[in-house]
């Protein structure tokens, strides 16, 4: 199977976070087929989170080759975040596949797979110890690679890892990340409104605290992500935003933030579903004199990116804190610090290729990762970073075919 075509059929399974057990299926067949040992590691995320909701059980997958006690993890999320329905049906249009996921990170994955097919026994016949690392709920909680820290701390020694998230098609390749933290708040709708009015109007000043220094990790940022109610409200104003990944606010419209500032007063509001935790809202659905409606119960999401003086000492997250309701309910869903790692790995797997080191601006399971090894590049991969939770995700169809070719040059250059 090429790539490309592989690439389409990972595209539509509708793998959002903690549904990507029938995509792992998927994917484990292939293997059994091609006869190539694997492990499909069953999970809870309940496990692994402290979210309340009901989630179902999901799976990572790990094959495993060779028996060195140094070993190189290639790694691929398997689930996407939220989007409408048409964008799971691939497209081919313009050189390019359009669809949910060809940036972040179907098309890395497909790679991945496509190599193993391919390249197995070449790979086996090798003294290198490949760990290719297909893990659950990245956009999400990162309770896959909470999962696969754990299932490996006992069973290798010294790894190095690449992580591959997009880099712009390779051009790039990310030393370092900002830092995270996503709150799920719990209550009143009129609470949460309170909440995020109150952030919204101090957000500047507070994020004027923590400027960008011009060392590779930018300006901190806080986003207002999504309103959820299970009473739904019949009549109400649409504010229409435009989608895009919360590390990246520059690109899109927040509908939440805009509704904030076209009302001066709001009794209710959700955003659309069609976007996950970490995307900002392309919708926000708003009622304006309904004062019954202040008093259901709702949740919502803050995204926050952090610099280095904004990670330090929870600064910007205690900053947010003072504004949220006390009447609210406040869990951190996943979090990391901004970090920055050693260049010897990295320049070892770009040797005789021209790329820029950059610091990676949106979240990753790069800081678990951390646990096990400082050998780690968080992000080396195919796909345009700005195009990453937007509807018009795509990517160009000779970077799908030249992926399994860098991923066999970073086995060979890795020297585990």
């Amino acid at each position: 199977m090429q790539p490309i075509e592989l690439t389409k059929n990972l595209i539509q399974y509708q793998s959002t976070s903690y549904h990507e057990l029938e995509l792992v299926q998927y994917i484990s067949n292939l293997l059994s087929k091609a006869k190539i040992p694997h492990t499909v590691d069953e999970f809870s995320p309940h496990n692994y989170t402290h979210t309340q909701n009901e989630l179902p059980k999901t799976a990572n997958l790990y094959v495993d080759i060779g028996k060195s006690d140094k070993a190189l993890m290639l790694y691929a999320h398997t689930d996407v975040v939220s989007a409408p329905k048409a964008l799971f049906d691939p497209v081919i249009k313009n050189k390019k596949l359009y669809g949910r996921g060809t940036c972040d990170m179907k098309t890395a994955l497909a790679g991945l797979v496509h190599v193993l097919l391919t390249s197995y026994e070449q790979i086996k016949q090798t003294d290198k110890r490949i760990i290719f690392a297909f893990v659950a709920d990245e956009e999400t909680s990162a309770t896959g690679i909470k999962r696969f820290v754990e299932y490996y701390q006992t069973r290798v020694k010294d790894i190095s890892c690449i992580l591959m998230e997009p880099t712009n098609d390779f051009e790039q390749i990310h030393v370092g990340g900002r830092g995270y933290i996503f709150l799920d708040l719990e209550g009143k709708m009129k609470d949460i409104l309170s909440s995020f009015r109150a952030i919204k109007q101090a957000k500047q000043q507070i994020l004027g605290q923590y400027p960008d220094l011009q060392d590779g990790f930018k300006n901190s940022t806080i986003e207002l992500t999504k309103i959820s109610a299970n009473d739904t409200a019949h009549d109400f104003l649409t504010v229409q935003g435009k989608a895009c990944h919360a590390s990246k606010p520059n690109l899109g419209i927040n509908a939440i933030q805009q509704a904030l500032s076209q009302y001066a007063q709001i009794d209710y509001m959700v955003s659309s579903k069609t976007e996950g935790p970490n995307s900002l809202p392309s919708k926000a659905y708003v009622v304006v004199d309904n004062q019954e409606l202040a008093n259901i119960s709702a949740t919502a999401h803050i995204d926050i990116r952090t610099n280095l003086a904004a990670s330090k000492d929870d600064r910007l997250l205690k900053d947010v804190m003072k504004l949220i309701s006390p009447n609210l309910e406040v869990r951190t869903r996943d979090r990391g610090n901004a970090f920055r790692v050693p260049d010897t790995f990295t320049n070892r797997i770009t040797k005789g290729i021209t790329t820029e080191k950059q610091i990676a601006q949106g979240g990753s399971d790069a800081p678990y990762v951390l646990e096990l090894s400082k050998n780690i590049i968080p992000g080396f991969g195919p796909g345009k970073t700005k195009l990453a939770h937007t509807d018009e995700e795509n990517i160009a169809l000779v970077s799908i075919a030249n992926t399994p070719k860098i991923i066999l040059r970073n086995v060979k250059f890795s020297n585990n």
